[in-house]
């Protein structure tokens, strides 16, 4: 999957996880259903969950554009976040401070948050 030009693009409200796993997944053949914006960031979760539902199905191999779902403390609840798979063992992501980037799976800072990976399925 090429994703080179979007490294280090910068984290905004336009390039969220949300666009990045529907640039991303469309570049590795995936027809990602995007999660359109809610009204209020409270019915983020929920709406995630269930594109999540209707189009996905957890897998414990994952490749090559498949979702990888994180589960973000936020201070009063849970939020989600999401990557998604370039090759055995990374992912490319995006959050705040770093932008657009490729990580490893096994990092620390995601591994304690990862609640699974997602391979489409219509």
């Amino acid at each position: 999957m090429e994703i080179s030009d979007l490294i280090g693009m910068p984290y905004t409200k336009e390039h969220d996880c949300n666009w990045l796993a529907s640039v991303a997944t469309k570049r590795a053949g995936v027809n990602y259903h995007n999660v359109e914006t809610p009204e209020s960031k409270d019915d983020w979760p929920k709406q995630f969950r269930k594109v999540l539902l209707e189009h996905y199905k957890k897998t414990k191999a994952p490749k090559e554009g498949d979702l990888v779902v994180f589960a973000i403390p936020d201070g009063k609840e849970t939020g989600w976040h999401c990557g998604v798979v370039t090759r055995p063992g990374w992912m490319v992501t995006t959050r705040g401070t770093v932008g657009v980037h490729l990580a490893r799976l096994n990092n620390p800072l995601w591994q304690v948050t990862i609640r699974g990976f997602y391979e489409f399925v219509a």
